[in-house]
């Protein structure tokens, strides 16, 4: 099975920002990579105010092929991302609402995922909290993120 780091939350808590901050590190480990399904020399988000959602693609980080899709609030968008990354990808560091409801994102993630070989490995939340708190909250998934893809 191939794994899944699941990076979830309620609406507005910071789980496009976090997956957005660990894209920045995740580039100056190998700046090469795809994003939106181009190949790229160099991180494609200038800064903390790009709202966009995005998907992106490196092909080696220790050994191991990443993906991350910030797209975790409608299914249908995280399907056409997923089934576009699912065979260049060992991990997928993926973002979803916490709601498990019938056609949810969540709901996909654990129970049709494991049918196409991902498994949720880690479930890291964000919450609400004071802005003051906000970027250490992000910046210690990313640690976490990045300690788990950098061992050895």
């Amino acid at each position: 099975m191939k794994d899944v780091i699941l990076v979830s939350g309620q609406a507005n808590s910071g789980k496009s920002s976090t997956l957005r901050m660990l894209y920045t590190r995740l580039c100056a480990i190998q700046p090469e990579h795809t994003f939106n399904g181009k190949e790229v020399p160099r991180c494609q988000i200038p800064d903390s105010s790009y709202e966009d959602d995005f998907f992106a693609v490196f092909s080696s980080i220790n050994g191991k092929r990443i993906g991350i899709a910030s797209n975790g609030d409608y299914k249908g968008e995280f399907e056409r991302v997923f089934s576009i990354m699912k065979d260049e990808i060992d991990i997928l560091i993926c973002a979803s609402r916490s709601v498990n409801t019938a056609g949810s994102v969540r709901e996909y993630i654990f129970n049709s995922l494991p049918q196409q070989g991902f498994k949720v490995k880690f479930n890291l939340n964000t919450f609400f909290c004071i802005e003051a708190d906000r970027i250490p909250m992000r910046s210690n998934i990313c640690d976490l993120i990045i300690l788990h893809l950098t061992k050895k």
